[in-house]
């Protein structure tokens, strides 16, 4: 009768449940949802940098007046 294996014996893909490559496609997945957020948060920094430089100086100076008179 052969005895059970103990978590120390035998290679990592034989202890395993899940096969190797759903640990590699696990990988990939989280890797490229930091690569999404990533972009999302600079595509979004973009266009508001975009949206205050094509609105003038009009706006900016706004923003300028408003941080001088904000209560701290």
């Amino acid at each position: 009768m052969r005895r059970p294996q103990c978590r120390s014996e035998g290679s990592a893909e034989e202890r395993s449940p899940v096969p190797a490559a759903a640990h590699l496609a696990g990988g990939w997945l989280a890797v490229a949802m930091v690569v999404d957020v990533a972009a999302t948060k600079f595509a979004t920094t973009a266009a508001d940098c975009g949206a205050c430089c094509d609105a003038g100086d009009r706006v900016k100076n706004l923003a300028a007046t408003r941080e001088a008179w904000r209560p701290r």
